[in-house]
């Protein structure tokens, strides 16, 4: 990964963690189409060692590998972010 991909990388996880910081109600959609709604939780890692974004959902926290990640998108109006695109 370049210089540059991981200022990328580290620029989007930012996002993740404002959107933990204030409990943002969310939709994660990923490349993938599939779509979690819920709200941030946490940031980590899973047992592959994939970074990930864990929300609470209605189905409980669940763990979502960052690098499956499309877009953000924050439901709860913030002045930090509407929409974050992950795949330039």
């Amino acid at each position: 990964m370049s210089q540059s991909d991981k200022e990328i990388q580290s620029q989007l996880h930012n996002y993740l963690t404002i959107a933990c910081n204030y409990r943002f109600d969310v939709l994660v959609t990923l490349i993938s189409g599939e779509k979690f709604k819920g709200q941030a939780f946490a940031t980590g890692t899973n047992e592959q060692k994939q970074n990930c974004f864990i929300i609470q959902s209605a189905k409980g926290k669940q763990s979502i590998a960052t690098n499956r990640i499309s877009t953000l998108t924050a439901i709860t109006e913030n002045p930090h972010f509407h929409k974050v695109n992950f795949r330039a």
